[in-house]
């Protein structure tokens, strides 16, 4: 369905957190009874989990059954148990089960991350998985629309936000985007907001409020709205950890700006689960047949990662270590996995023998504290970096608000299905508890989609981002000397140098939402070309004087077409572009120096590695 709006009247504001475990969908009726943030009604999507702790009830799964014709015919839990009904009978010709596809978007580049694909789905390119995630967002959209349908709400009328990770690249953002709008999502910026994961997660936390888990055993809940408070967001995901900070710009309001720097990467939960599956399962099974369980037996094959998953989140108990005082876990954290049994039917008599042995019980593999802690260590030691490298950057951010007075409050705010593991959050206490105080929302599980929820019912609520890289674009500038003669072309009877970088906005600076950033009195130089185009480049160097200089990269091509009277032979007449780096995406508009008149541009991102 074609959700393009067609008037001008926001009645809902909704939000789709699609995640690469688990993806699901809450919304609220923008009204005065809303008004008052903290206590705003939100309607969840609500799905039954599959065993104690799978999932959050917010969320479905993500997995796709894709039909012969390539169509996704089922999601969620509805897919999983037709495709597994589908392995035992033997009718999954011309069918394919798709899971952790979101962190193969990346496909061309070979990072498949935990994306997994059975039967004929295809994860092998970024147009076959461009396809799983238009298909299962256009899923979610259906099962929104129908909710919101029921309480007489019309497509039109929504107003949506799509989160996604922190750490993705502007490519990434934009092909989620247009993902979205193949679903059927509004084309349409001002009613198909984007807004990065920790993001909505920090709004969450500031409304309502979070609890202290430091280890003091105290339960207070901290307000964040104090003008001056800063506060870092580990979001910890199904495919990727995201790490970001802000600062209350308001007292009792809420207002954050962006301070720090982005950290994280692919660490998220799946990845321990694939460490399972192919370090521990594997040593205990061996390699080759765990790796033919996934199509002979995954139903069998699944019951015993559902038990890791159920043991990864319990609260595990920690000891300090005798020799380096550093927290273990306990021995009595040891894993007992129930092997079920046409698994273990496939293992010879020598084998199973062994394997009595070591756990006591046939049909049982037993896992000792220090080998699930091997697993557990692999992430959390890279997770620990990346917070720490975060709270260096926190630590010299000059402070937003320095009229606030006196020391500013530090908090990190954990959230995320991960969270829920104690033995995370025990390491990150004895790591960082003595430079800052650690919190977690209530709602953990589910504060990124309440987040851009609220996000989507006020976007004023962000006020600033920090610019990534040093961005600019490639211009013909009058040559110097210091550019050399090897640099030294000319135009129309004049010097010029080529390559010049020139900058838009530099790494680490500070851009208000809908900031515009301006080149001025610029000209086209081919006046039978109907559009303006420009070469977008980045770098981590704050001064850049080249764009061939090491370092900096193509981000991309800036194409903005131009008004008929530019193209006229004696014309003198020049335009402004408008850069905007404040918001999610990064966007580009041109003003025409005579007329005022306003294009909207487009930036084709380049794949970054």
């Amino acid at each position: 369905m074609d959700s393009t709006p067609t008037t001008g009247t926001v009645r809902i504001a909704a939000a789709i957190d699609f995640g690469t475990h688990g993806t699901g969908f809450a919304w609220s009726v923008i009204e005065p009874l809303n008004a008052v943030a903290a206590e705003r009604q939100i309607r969840r999507s609500s799905y039954k989990p599959v065993g104690k702790y799978e999932i959050t009830p917010a969320k479905n799964l993500s997995a796709l059954l894709v039909d012969p014709a390539g169509n996704v015919a089922e999601w969620g839990y509805a897919a999983r148990a037709r495709w597994l009904r589908m392995l035992e009978t033997g009718t999954t010709d011309g069918w394919g089960y798709a899971t952790g596809y979101k962190m193969a978007l990346r496909a061309d580049t070979g990072q498949m991350g935990v994306a997994l694909a059975q039967g004929t789905a295809d994860i092998r390119t970024t147009a076959a998985v461009r396809a799983l995630v238009t298909g299962c967002l256009a899923k979610v959209l259906a099962a929104a629309e129908q909710d919101m349908a029921a309480a007489g709400f019309l497509p039109h009328e929504v107003r949506w936000c799509l989160t996604v990770p922190a750490v993705w690249e502007e490519e990434d953002k934009q092909l989620m985007r247009e993902c979205a709008v193949a679903a059927g999502f509004p084309d349409d910026e001002k009613r198909l907001l984007l807004t990065y994961e920790p993001e909505a997660a920090a709004i969450t936390a500031y409304l309502c409020l979070a609890l202290l888990i430091d280890g003091t055993g105290q339960t207070d809940r901290v307000p964040l709205m104090k003008a001056g408070t800063r506060f870092m967001v580990v979001d910890c995901g199904g495919g990727t950890i995201d790490i970001t900070a802000y600062e209350s710009l308001k007292d009792g309001s809420i207002l954050l700006a962006e301070i720090g720097k982005v950290c994280g990467g692919r660490l998220g939960s799946e990845f321990l689960d694939q460490a399972f599956r192919t370090e521990l399962l594997a040593e205990r099974l061996g390699a080759g047949l765990v790796s033919r369980l996934a199509t002979t037996h995954p139903d069998e094959l699944q019951r015993m990662v559902e038990q890791w998953e159920r043991h990864k989140i319990d609260d595990l108990v920690t000891v300090s270590d005798e020799t380096t005082g550093e927290p273990r876990l306990a021995e009595s954290a040891l894993l007992w996995v129930e092997v079920p049994g046409a698994v273990w039917e496939l293992l010879d008599e020598d084998h199973r023998r062994r394997l009595t042995e070591a756990s006591g019980r046939r049909y049982r593999l037993e896992f000792s504290a220090a080998e699930v802690q091997r697993v557990f260590d692999g992430l959390i030691d890279d997770i620990l970096k990346q917070v720490d490298e975060q709270l260096t950057a926190m630590e010299q951010s000059p402070p937003m608000v320095p009229e606030a007075g006196g020391a500013s409050q530090e908090y990190l705010l954990l959230v995320g299905g991960f969270v829920g593991s104690g033995y995370l959050g025990e390491r990150m206490h004895r790591r960082f508890g003595d430079r800052i105080r650690i919190l977690r929302p209530a709602s953990h599980e589910s504060a990124v989609l309440e987040g851009a929820v609220h996000y989507a019912y006020d976007p004023k609520m962000i006020a600033s981002h920090q610019a990534r890289f040093t961005y600019g674009v490639s211009l013909a500038q009058v040559w110097e000397r210091q550019d050399g003669p090897e640099r030294r072309s000319v135009v129309d009877g004049q010097a010029v140098c080529m390559d010049r970088f020139q900058i838009a906005v530099t790494l680490g600076q500070t851009v208000e939402i809908g900031e515009r950033v301006e080149m001025t009195d610029l000209h086209i130089t081919d006046r039978r070309a109907s559009e303006v185009t420009l070469e977008f480049y980045r770098t981590r160097a704050t001064n850049p004087r080249y764009t061939d200089e090491e370092g900096c990269d193509p981000a991309g091509t800036i194409k903005v077409p131009v008004p008929p009277h530019h193209r006229r032979r004696n014309n003198e007449d020049g335009f402004t572009l408008r850069m905007y780096f404040g918001d999610t995406q990064i966007r580009v508009e041109m003003c025409d120096d005579r007329t005022g008149e306003i294009t909207k541009g487009t930036i084709a991102f380049a794949r970054m590695r």
